[in-house]
């Protein structure tokens, strides 16, 4: 409680009326820059949150096919129970982040292992920090400002599998949501320490809150040697702009996913089907290269390509703007 009040005084401080050492004339002024500003919002929003927080509420739990139910919790720097578990430094590393109010038992964790073990025999390691992610809207900022310290958290996890002989290349973050930010400060903080992981893929990264950062508190472009996004509700509940080298936008902007109507909950979710659904080998999600944003029934100019795919199979050599259609029900892919 006594964290959770701080919170709210820092957020009052910072949109209060501009007194004294503030320079700017307004509350929404004084908001406005103080955000975009990484030595006054989010290093007070950082200070809020105690290092305990995330130490005994961030766990990483793995998945292979040696025990696809029931997964074995690893640790940071915790070499013995790594040494002790499935784990196998040679082979790929998949890390699934789920998003808000989510854990990793929900279907944007889970359903990602159950295709990943499927076809491929890789190690999965979903994040699970859902004891700590139930916050009212209200205060998203409290949440926002924990993403940062757990994808940091995961960030030095990230580091531990790589001092243990994980390459490097070979790893890849998969967010959804909320969790697409915490894959971009993980691999940030890897990047940091010299280590720079193979590929982020953000399923629409979050627009709430992130949407006004500076690319040092959002996913970005350059967190990994590859990143790739998929956008189902560009600039409402997803980012509002392209934050990775290759962007792919389902059935354009501005309009519904097939089958959703107008729930934008079924939007939001659509992209974590979608990315599912492109695991699977014979799935095809073939798209065209735009020479912007594909804007719903109004499309700027697209034209075919066979350089790269939507999805898991995404050529890490080409980046741009992609737009594709889909179906209303699974299979999604029209390839």
């Amino acid at each position: 409680m006594k964290m959770l009040t701080t919170f709210v005084l820092v957020v009052l401080l910072l949109i209060g009326p501009s007194k004294g050492d503030w320079p700017w004339h307004t509350p929404v002024e004084n908001f406005a820059i103080s955000f975009h500003n990484p030595d006054v919002l989010w290093w007070l929003l950082d200070w809020c949150i105690p290092n305990s927080l995330i130490e005994e509420n961030v766990f990483f739990y793995l998945y292979t096919r040696e025990n696809y139910e029931v997964p074995e919790q690893l640790w940071i720097n915790n070499e013995k129970a790594l040494a002790h578990s499935n784990f196998d430094v040679t082979k790929k590393t998949k890390i699934i982040v789920h998003g808000y109010t989510a854990d990793y038992t929900g279907t944007s964790s889970q359903g990602p292992k159950q295709a990943y073990l499927t076809y491929d025999n890789v190690n999965v390691i979903t994040l699970d920090f859902g004891n700590i992610n139930h916050d009212l809207p209200i205060f998203f900022y409290y949440t926002a400002a924990k993403s940062y310290r757990i994808g940091r958290f995961l960030g030095q996890f990230v580091v531990f599998l790589i001092e243990q002989g994980v390459d490097p290349d070979k790893i890849h973050i998969i967010g959804h949501s909320l969790g697409g930010h915490i894959a971009g400060f993980a691999a940030k903080y890897a990047k940091s320490k010299g280590k720079r992981i193979g590929r982020v893929t953000g399923l629409e990264p979050c627009n709430p809150v992130y949407g006004f950062n500076t690319a040092s508190y959002r996913s970005d472009t350059g967190d990994a040697k590859f990143t790739d996004c998929i956008f189902t509700t560009y600039g409402l509940l997803g980012l509002g702009f392209p934050v990775c080298q290759a962007n792919f936008f389902p059935n354009g902007v501005g309009v519904s996913q097939p089958g959703c109507n107008k729930d934008i909950s079924c939007r939001h979710s659509r992209v974590v089907a979608l990315f599912i659904e492109s695991i699977e080998p014979q799935s095809a999600f073939e798209v065209q290269e735009c020479d912007g944003v594909p804007q719903g029934e109004h499309i700027t100019s697209c034209w075919p390509t066979t350089r790269t795919l939507m999805g898991e199979y995404a050529n890490p050599e080409v980046s741009g703007l992609f737009y594709l259609e889909t179906n209303a029900n699974p299979p999604y892919s029209r390839g």
